[in-house]
């Protein structure tokens, strides 16, 4: 029996092994997703450039870009899928948690949002849904140090992580009055405006790698899949176990 088992086990291991390596490479578990950037310069205007892909957002999915200063402050867009509705909702995240403002619903894969924010006038200005335009007087506006780009469930249902995809993502701080940027409210490119940033942009874009260098910070949003502890139990036990009936078999059939 043991003679069969070394013979055996070896072959269904290997077998086992690259079925494991084809299963992981073509399917996709959503996953909660975290990443931090640094914004770095000094003026008065700060400016959040987002375009995304939204491919799935289930019931409770959250999808959150924003920058924030040290304390409980953000000045971004967060994505929420409300089960009592159809598509998913935006917010407009504007200081802290009373300063949140819902900006409609929307079923349509992409998105994309632009904010605003002037130190010196404390207003904000938000451009979204094909050039609609809100302006918003801020009574606060601390040093915002970092961009954050954050996906999870509020329920932890990993079935339901959303999953998307970044275009583009740009974050700079600029030396320029809001009061003078009305022709680049709803440009399609803002590399223009970024040239008169005083400080490096933090730049995002996806590719397979995750890769950072001074300029630009290149990320990927998908996540390959983890095996579960469970499973690979469960694996271990199969290629135990068809050795064994394959013995007792052979074994019964003989005798």
């Amino acid at each position: 029996m043991f003679k069969l088992l070394r013979k055996q086990i070896p072959k269904y291991t290997i077998l086992t092994l690259i079925l494991l390596l084809i299963f992981s490479q073509s399917i996709h578990v959503f996953s909660a997703y975290r990443e931090e950037y640094p914004v770095k310069g000094q003026g008065n205007l700060y400016l959040l450039d987002v375009d995304i892909n939204i491919y799935r957002i289930g019931n409770y999915g959250v999808i959150s870009i924003y920058l924030k200063p040290d304390g409980v402050y953000a000045y971004g867009i967060t994505v929420l899928k409300d089960p009592d509705r159809e598509a998913y909702s935006l917010y407009l995240m504007l200081g802290t948690q009373n300063e949140w403002y819902y900006l409609g619903d929307s079923d349509e894969p992409n998105l994309k949002f632009r904010l605003f924010i002037d130190v010196n006038s404390s207003r904000a200005v938000v451009v979204y849904d094909n050039c609609l335009i809100r302006e918003y007087n801020l009574s606060h506006i601390p040093k915002l140090k970092k961009l954050y780009v954050s996906s999870f469930n509020i329920t932890g249902r990993q079935a339901d992580y959303p999953r998307f995809i970044i275009n583009s993502l740009k974050a700079s701080v600029l030396n320029i009055s809001i009061n003078n940027l009305g022709e680049y409210y709803c440009t399609p490119d803002i590399s223009t405006l970024l040239n008169k940033s005083t400080g490096t942009p933090a730049i995002i874009s996806v590719t397979n790698t995750t890769r950072q260098t001074i300029n630009t910070t290149t990320t990927s949003i998908e996540r390959k899949p983890i095996l579960n502890t469970w499973y690979i139990l469960i694996i271990i036990v199969l290629i135990l176990a068809f050795p064994i009936i394959t013995y007792f078999y052979k074994k019964k059939r003989y005798d």
